[in-house]
């Protein structure tokens, strides 16, 4: 049976190194965007890798609403963490060559095989050859470049340090799919940034439409689509894959869990608040208990029918609330192991006979 989400993203959020007028950061609740990036682990992790594991899911993406992952200071030991608490895919075998290792990953949508859960990094590549050991712990990485032109570059990210693709290439041991936000800056030299990539080895390039864009580009004119993924039109392009992704029209789902500790099920991220998951229920306090549950009516046959409740399996464990002396006496008597609850029981309903055959005023 297909599980229930496609992927699941960890979202970091903080400080960037790239200034993307168009970052998703922008347009989500504020609450998403708290600076947690010197936080270990990510707050309700615990709660959300406990649904993955419940729902079968095979994707796990790091990734941000305003920051870069590969800014957070504690990146390995988060992947060590979730090799840990899920089951992985298996690693390269010792002599393999990078290429083999990479082209025996499955693509996205994949689900259910014996290669467990994948690990994936969503990045601006910006840290890429700084980090590359850490880089090279995931299972496949995304690389999100929108351009290879300094000028258009800038731009876009307000900042002109293209990633040194080629060279990242060189050196990732991971397969890498390029992702190309597209705006009026870049969207002219769409044949020219595709050729470019096909010249450096890329396989799968997206071409993504910026959320709320409704603007009409002419992708890849004069090709037709060879099939569609999540209503997305998939292209072959000499060789290699080109996805045109819409997101309003996509069909994708995934769990997603915010730097505040939220949980959605909501695709698009603007849309999570709406869509975020309940608490869990918070375990009964003391004092919580002994307010919301009423006072028993002070007759005679009170005390025994509020103890052959909590006997029973009501409130059992709470505190005592004595209605007098030998009810307190006797509760502390009758609050031993199960296995002895009968006779204890016995021996109360006696002894509270006795005491109130001498104490009830006539």
């Amino acid at each position: 049976m297909k599980p229930l989400y496609d992927f699941a993203n960890i979202l970091l959020s903080g400080p960037c190194n790239l200034r993307c007028p168009y970052c998703i950061g922008r347009q989500v609740d504020p609450r998403f965007n708290q600076n947690t990036l010197d936080r270990f682990p990510p707050r309700n992790l615990e709660r959300f890798l406990s649904l993955l594991r419940r729902h079968d899911v095979r994707q796990v993406v790091l990734t941000g609403t305003n920051t870069d992952p590969q800014l957070y200071p504690h990146e390995a030991r988060l992947i060590a963490l979730l090799r840990e608490q899920l089951p992985s895919a298996p690693l390269k075998p010792a002599g393999q060559s990078k290429l083999a290792a990479a082209q025996e990953r499955k693509g996205p949508g994949s689900h259910g095989d014996a290669k467990g859960v994948q690990l994936s990094l969503h990045t601006n590549g910006q840290l890429a050859l700084k980090k590359m050991a850490v880089f090279n712990q995931y299972d496949r990485v995304s690389l999100s470049i929108p351009s290879f032109d300094p000028d258009i570059y800038e731009r876009m990210t307000g900042s002109r340090r293209v990633p040194d693709l080629a060279r990242i290439l060189q050196e990732a041991q991971v397969p890498i799919k390029i992702s190309c936000i597209l705006n009026e800056h870049n969207v002219a030299q769409q044949d020219t940034f595709l050729t470019q990539c096909r010249a450096l080895g890329i396989r799968r390039v997206v071409l993504r439409q910026l959320y709320g864009d409704t603007r009409v580009w002419d992708i890849l004119p004069g090709r037709l689509p060879v099939r569609t993924y999540r209503h997305n039109l998939v292209y072959d392009v000499d060789g290699m894959e080109v996805t045109y992704w819409r997101f309003e029209d996509t069909t994708s789902t995934s769990l997603n869990l915010f730097s505040d500790g939220t949980i959605s099920t909501a695709y698009l991220l603007t849309r999570s608040a709406a869509h975020s998951l309940p608490a869990p229920p918070a375990k009964r306090s003391v004092a919580h208990t002994v307010a919301k549950e009423p006072e028993p009516q002070r007759t005679r046959s009170a005390p025994r029918d509020w103890m052959d409740s909590r006997l029973d399996g009501e409130d059992a464990g709470e505190p005592r609330r004595p209605f007098d002396s030998t009810a307190a006496r006797s509760d502390e008597r009758v609050s031993g192991s199960a296995q002895d609850r009968p006779l204890r029981l016995l021996r109360f309903k006696t002894e509270l006979a006795q005491s109130q055959t001498s104490s009830v005023e006539p």
